[in-house]
């Protein structure tokens, strides 16, 4: 009735139709009331009258009860003692008796009827309440006077039987004559508010009709800016009632659909997902998180589906019967576009458009089991770029971007359509030859591929001119897994660096001097350990709504004693290849508290502290042990550190991960996903983690003010971030454009050159003195 009335609000856009519709509506309103208030309010006087009656009765026959009780072993003088006494104290009862099982009278209201026979109908009645105890009643006149006489038994002796009856006869004249009156008064008023009710109706609807055409357009205004589709569904899919104005969104016309099933209606997987949820909210109550796909206007859209059940109807309406569902169904479409894109993030290198490290190692182990079946040879190739890292710090990061993709189109022009090729990162690619006959095969396309990348690169007005230096290894002879040839791969390549670049190596047993200057690195890696040769470093992070600084990244430096300030880049690798990173990373762990704690000490209040931890730290067994004594000891709040684990790190073993990153989260601290999009993140898995924050890397923010893609990569996954309740912190903001861009997609916090480099404590608390004063401000 509801519904009905609604679209019929909805649907009156004409002033007199909705005149004649109010008034037509307020009259019969009325006249139901009145006629409902008259109906109850009689039976309501009559029940009460009524019940007052039996209240009374029972109340005397109770006492009567009990008092006769208590002289059951005292004889008849006693009974008429208590029948005078109740007499004097009823007025209203005419008459009161009390009889023993012979049918003769102990005790009379009318003392001439003591000791005498009762009559027949009354001896009838005591014969029955001997049989059956029970209270008995009838009705009947005296004298013209309505009487109620009441009969009890009662019991004595010690046996406790049934020893004679009680008889009250009480008057009800008074009772009935003030029924009459009340039912009279009551329907005289009645009559009278009837009559006021519909001349005022005329007047009062005029009062009523701007304010109903008002909540009218408010409700179809309501229903229009509801981007959900609404139904009322039966247990078979039936479609009852559709509750909606986002047509555009039904898979047909509001009436074809009506009275037919979503079998009839949806695409066949679709229809059984809408029975399946259906199914569930009948068992349970509710159904959450189906979901569906529906072809509408030459194009899909993906629907969630949230069903609660109604509760039962036992009488049949409109031809429906049974459980009935109301079906919330919300357009996800763009959700859905978004997770795309972030699980095309999973596989392929943004950047380049190449396979990424994740998608690498899937289909170099693809390849492998099909040579291993086949008996075939293959061979994977190390491809790094020479002195990127000069192209980067005297060109710029933009620029070699896109150095970076102009190198990987040119990779691909070489190989054939059955190769693989993918970017490990950075400057590093790799191609895997499948199928090859002999090692000629893999020569020639290094030779191809060096000509290929030794070529000038014009870029933004710049003449760039590098090479390429390649390591190969070979399957079955350098390696029978992916690993082993990737690994013999890497040592080839860096044998073509200390060759002079631009060559390339064919990977052999006796290369040893890649190990050696790993081995030398190793030692002194130790040595700085013992002499406290690290320093930390950190960076700024601004908060877009407080516009302050909220937060500061530790790292890492080594202050090596011959060759100065060198950057982890160039010895975490070999601290986590040899066990040190373990050691290295407790002491960052340590002194990053210790200094959070000074800083508040020194009034630096409201920066969290963020770290990083290696997989083989998050894989220590007592890293969660030795962060809560670290808490004890610098008197630590939780929520002022930050624990990054990168995205590679998280999703290496995501299950132990969600294990230890939920016990780091029980002691208070805050967790954040590092380098976001660089790795191969599942988003099954990503969402299971405890973290509050999500850190977009610089690759995603270097081009957002010229390459849309970029732009929409970073808008989806904040967007998506958000959806997730996560914090979102963008890495590598270096101009006041990409700044803006990021404030205008709600991006929480911002990182990067624009604010400041990674600096010393000493720095970052001038830094943190003197913010407020810096001039890229808004």
């Amino acid at each position: 009735m509801k519904n009905n009335l609604l679209r019929n609000l909805l649907k009156l856009s004409n002033p007199v139709e909705t005149d004649r519709f109010i008034n037509i509506s307020f009259g019969i309103l009325i006249l139901l009331l009145m006629l409902t208030v008259l109906l109850t309010g009689g039976i309501f006087m009559t029940n009460v009258m009524n019940k007052e009656e039996d209240k009374l009765s029972h109340i005397i026959t109770e006492v009567l009860a009990k008092s006769i009780s208590k002289v059951s072993f005292s004889g008849k003088y006693h009974a008429r003692l208590l029948v005078e006494e109740i007499i004097k104290e009823q007025p209203s009862i005419k008459y009161l008796l009390v009889s023993n099982t012979q049918g003769i009278i102990l005790a009379h209201s009318n003392p001439e009827r003591n000791d005498k026979p009762i009559n027949p109908s009354t001896k009838k009645i005591i014969e029955q309440l001997i049989q059956k105890p029970q209270i008995y009643t009838r009705h009947f006149i005296i004298n013209d006077e309505p009487i109620r006489e009441v009969s009890l038994a009662y019991r004595g002796g010690y046996k406790n039987e049934i020893i004679g009856v009680i008889q009250v006869g009480l008057s009800t004249k008074n009772r009935d004559k003030s029924l009459k009156m009340g039912i009279f008064y009551l329907t005289i008023l009645i009559i009278i508010l009837l009559l006021i009710g519909i001349i005022a109706t005329h007047y009062i609807s005029s009062f009523i009709i701007k304010p109903i055409k008002e909540l009218a357009n408010d409700m179809s205004t309501t229903l229009q800016a509801i981007p959900d589709l609404l139904f009322e569904l039966d247990i078979n899919g039936k479609y009852i009632q559709i509750m909606t104005n986002k047509e555009e969104l039904l898979i047909d016309a509001r009436k074809n659909l009506l009275n037919k099933t979503v079998t009839e209606a949806l695409p066949k997987e679709a229809a059984k997902i809408v029975i399946k949820a259906l199914q569930e909210a009948d068992i349970k109550g509710d159904s959450y998180g189906h979901e569906i796909v529906l072809p509408i206007e030459q194009q899909s859209f993906w629907f969630e589906l949230s069903v609660a059940k109604k509760k039962p109807f036992n009488v049949t309406q409109n031809n429906f019967t049974g459980s009935r569902f109301i079906v919330l169904s919300r357009d996800i479409t763009q959700r859905k576009k978004y997770e795309k894109e972030i699980n095309e993030l999973a596989h392929i290198d943004t950047l380049t458009g190449l396979a990424n490290r994740y998608s690498l190692e899937i289909q170099l182990e693809q390849a492998l089991l099909c040579a291993k079946r086949n008996h075939k040879k293959m061979a994977v190739m190390f491809i790094d770029m020479d002195k990127f890292k000069d192209i980067n710090d005297t060109l710029g990061h933009n620029l070699g971007d896109s150095f970076l993709k102009e190198t990987a189109k040119r990779i691909s022009r070489c190989v054939r359509k059955s190769d693989i090729t993918g970017r490990l990162g950075g400057d590093e690619f790799i191609v895997v030859l499948t199928d090859i006959k002999s090692n000629f095969n893999a020569s020639y396309l290094a030779n191809k591929i060096l000509k290929k990348l030794s070529l000038p690169y014009e870029i933004d007005g710049h003449h760039i001119f590098s090479s390429c230096s390649i390591g190969i290894s070979y399957y079955p002879g350098d390696g029978n897994n992916s690993e082993k040839l990737m690994k013999s791969a890497d040592m080839a390549m860096y044998h073509a660096k200390t060759e002079g670049r631009n060559n390339f190596q064919f990977f052999s047993s006796l290369m040893t001097v890649d190990n050696e200057r790993r081995i030398k690195l190793e030692a002194e890696l130790h040595l700085a350990i013992e002499t406290n040769q690290f320093e930390l470093y950190y960076q700024p992070q601004i908060s877009t709504t407080t516009q302050e600084i909220c937060g500061a990244e530790a790292l890492i430096r080594w202050n090596h004693p011959e060759q100065g300030l060198i950057s982890p880049v160039d010895f975490i690798s070999i601290a986590e290849e040899s066990g040190l990173i373990l050691p290295i990373g407790k002491w960052v762990i340590q002194q990053a508290f210790k200094q959070k704690s000074l800083w508040e000490k020194q009034g630096i209040s409201g920066v969290k502290m963020s770290l990083n931890i290696s997989a083989h730290q998050l894989h220590s067994a007592d890293l969660v042990i030795f962060i809560q004594e670290l808490f004890e000891k610098y008197q630590l709040q939780g929520f002022n550190i930050e624990i990054e684990v990168t995205e590679s790190v998280a999703m290496n073993n995501p299950q132990y991960a969600i294990k230890i990153l939920n016990a780091i989260r029980a002691l208070g601290i805050d967790l954040a996903i590092d380098d976001f999009g660089t790795g191969y993140s599942s988003l099954a898995y990503l969402k299971r983690l405890p973290i509050q924050t999500l850190k977009i890397d610089r690759e995603f923010i270097r081009d957002i003010e010229t390459d849309a893609n970029d732009a929409a990569i970073s808008s989806a996954t904040i967007a998506l971030a958000h959806a997730l309740d996560l914090k979102v912190v963008a890495e590598g903001v270096e101009t006041l454009q990409q700044q803006q861009f990021l404030k205008n997609e709600n991006c929480d916090i911002l990182q990067g050159y624009l604010y400041g480099k990674p600096m010393s404590n000493k720095d970052f608390i001038q830094f943190h003195h003197d913010f407020k004063h810096r001039e890229w401000q808004d």
